[in-house]
């Protein structure tokens, strides 16, 4: 039976129902949730060279003959990520090839959608006190924290950090002769290595075999007002959790469809560094982002629609962080937006060309045309709340608001909470209560 493969050895760490028997079923192993056929990113890697960035729902078509390896409908919703051997470490943690759901019959004490840093402490620690627990994510577990947020940001914001010590060490006694000089390529690469070994913690397996709780990758839907359907198959709970976050918002700017552009959803993608890059939007990531840029020997302009930088945080706070960034090298242009987009040359990113793009800026009543090579789009966020059923739920929301609560965090259905970034603003929140619903 082993040689047939009907059987399979176990090892002391893996679960297994008889604590007699060191074997198990195969056919056993979809009871915990598994990857099938112990399938790896790996194994597709070697006929993805050459590719460059593009998206795993891209993957079927791309890899030709193992095209039966991917579930394209899982894979639908994921974001442009580059494959090498760093992000498919990161792929097999957070969102694994063909993830075989749990064999469950479907009742659950708490179920949570969305698989981000509200969605996972919120599995755990239900699960921690003995609930039976569904988790759901669509894209990749860990959310934007992980994959486009908090890891990433960091790693790739130490680097600027120390190259900017590097160059003002002088200040300090310190001398360091010679040029110093940003490896954009290593510099990224460190960042996908950081990521991928932090991953572990938030990984379908770690989450299903050393929490108890059982994880779905797919898209979830609400067909009830404590059902929800994810796969084709239908989950009962008691209480869920909607975590579902946010997206980075886009302006409706001429012709920037048929434009290269970045959002910090797919700005840690890079592998060539800009020479110009344009970063629209006055907020906190684009501070963060533009400052790391330009230290990093980038030429960054930022676009603000108004006169302040920073226009939410305290004005001497800001005003001083817009000094620093000045003496960093930044420029500003206030009281502007863009009218126009045109891409002059689409670019070779396998050859580190990046394309050449024609911005029509309106700078106050002035009109000015200005050549970069990279736009990053960083004027906010949307909160991730339609097409998932909220209405026959019996939650109220808004596309642009997001989910309302209540003050502990309880929608308008009773059963439901809502944590993270797809919640409405407290103002809006506050404006909802005229009409809350039973549920509050």
């Amino acid at each position: 039976m082993l040689e047939g493969g009907f059987i399979k050895h176990v090892c002391g760490d893996h679960p297994f129902k008889s604590e007699g028997l060191f074997y198990r079923f195969k056919e056993d192993e979809r009871d915990a949730g598994h990857t099938e056929d112990n399938l790896s990113w790996h194994s597709v890697l070697p006929q993805l060279e050459g590719l460059g960035n593009i998206a795993p729902k891209d993957l079927p078509d791309a890899i030709g003959d193992s095209s039966d390896m991917v579930q394209k409908n899982d894979l639908d919703h994921l974001p442009h990520m580059m494959f090498d051997e760093h992000n498919a470490d990161l792929f097999d943690n957070v969102h694994p090839i063909k993830w075989v759901d749990p064999n469950s019959e479907g009742k659950y004490d708490m179920l949570v959608i969305g698989g981000g840093a509200g969605g996972l402490v919120t599995a755990a620690g239900s699960s921690g006190v003995g609930a039976k627990v569904a988790l759901i994510e669509r894209n990749f577990l860990g959310g934007d924290c992980l994959n486009t947020g908090c890891v990433p940001s960091k790693a790739f914001l130490k680097c600027a950090n120390v190259i900017h010590a590097a160059r003002t060490a002088g200040e300090y006694g310190i001398e360091i002769t010679g040029e110093i000089k940003c490896n954009f390529p290593v510099v990224m690469e460190r960042m996908r290595k950081i990521r991928a070994e932090i991953s572990d913690n938030d990984s379908a397996n770690r989450f299903s075999k050393a929490l108890g709780i059982d994880v779905y990758m797919g898209h979830a839907k609400f067909t009830g007002k404590n059902e929800v359907e994810i796969n084709g198959k239908k989950l009962t709970f008691l209480k869920a959790c909607i975590a579902t976050g946010g997206r980075p918002a886009k302006p409706d700017v001429a012709g920037i469809e048929n434009v290269p552009h970045f959002t910090s959803d797919n700005v840690f993608n890079m592998t060539t560094q800009p020479k110009n890059m344009v970063i629209v939007g006055a907020g906190p990531i684009g501070a963060e982002l533009g400052q790391a840029f330009q230290r990093l020997g980038t030429n960054v302009t930022f676009i603000c629609r108004g006169d302040d930088f920073l226009p939410r945080e305290d004005r001497d706070a800001a005003e001083h962080l817009v000094w620093q960034l000045k003496k960093d090298g930044c420029q500003f242009m206030h009281s502007s937006t863009i009218q126009s987009a045109e891409c002059l040359d689409q670019g070779d990113q396998s050859a580190g060309k990046l394309p050449q793009v024609k911005l029509v800026i309106k700078e106050g009543e002035a009109e000015k045309n200005v050549e970069v090579d990279t736009i990053l789009f960083a004027i906010g966020r949307k909160p991730n709340v339609t097409g998932m059923g909220l209405e026959i739920a019996g939650v109220e929301f808004d596309e642009h608001d997001g989910v309302y609560t209540n003050e502990y965090m309880k929608t308008t259905n009773a059963d439901i909470f809502s944590v993270g970034d797809c919640l409405a603003l407290a103002s809006s929140a506050e404006e909802a209560k005229f009409n809350p619903g039973s549920g509050f």
